[in-house]
């Protein structure tokens, strides 16, 4: 049941950013796996006489379907919440890592100051204002975007990064490949926020396996 409400004294409270990184990186092979091959998923299967004629938004909408599907094949039965009432994004809580909250993950196309290009309908400035008001997501997630930043000859991808939308706050950089490093602010492990643990959250359905490229499933 995707219902929860997150305030202190009455204002939404944002999970900062070494929360958010205790969030995601149990998740990064499978993020990874759902972006970096996405370019040359579209390259090899349309061609080239094709995407010359496609504009910007075409080429980007295209890529975007490429992500959902692989997403959806990658986080099935990981706990992983689909949300699908408007667009697709991914609910992922933070109460399996100690942490009192949830991150709702976009996957966008990022410039090169990690801003999406959506355009501005009245429930994309709620996203951008991370209001607790967005129909269809608990009103306490922080929204992030993890999306794919072109090469400047827009030949591949130059980098894949995870961005709070709020603030357009850098998380880290998502690597290609599972046993390459990752370029974050240093996180702060610890125990829970101390933030009331007494909310609803995603439902969370664990799973005992480890998967061979060493995800954790949670």
């Amino acid at each position: 049941m995707l219902l929860c409400k997150q305030v202190r004294g009455g204002a939404h409270t944002l999970l900062d950013i070494t929360e958010i990184q205790r969030i995601v990186i149990p998740h990064l092979g499978r993020l990874g796996r759902v972006v970096w091959p996405t370019w040359e998923r579209y390259r090899d299967s349309i061609p080239e006489s094709e995407r010359m004629t496609f504009d910007a938004t075409t080429e980007a909408g295209i890529i975007h379907r490429y992500m959902v599907a692989a997403a959806k094949s990658e986080f099935s039965g990981t706990g992983v919440e689909f949300l699908e009432r408007y667009g697709f994004c991914l609910g992922i809580d933070g109460f399996p890592n100690g942490i009192d909250g949830q991150i709702v993950c976009r996957l966008k196309r990022l410039d090169d100051n990690g801003r999406s290009s959506t355009f501005l309908t009245p429930r994309a400035r709620n996203i951008q204002a991370n209001s607790a008001d967005i129909v269809g997501v608990p009103s306490g997630a922080t929204w992030i975007d993890v999306g794919y930043v072109f090469n400047q000859l827009r030949t591949g991808y130059r980098d894949v990064q995870v961005i709070r939308v709020v603030d357009t706050a850098f998380v880290m950089s998502i690597p290609r490949a599972d046993d390459q490093s990752i370029s974050m602010p240093l996180p702060l492990f610890g125990g829970p926020s101390g933030r009331d643990q007494s909310d609803r959250r995603f439902n969370i359905q664990g799973r005992a396996e480890q998967s061979s490229t060493g995800d954790s499933e949670s």
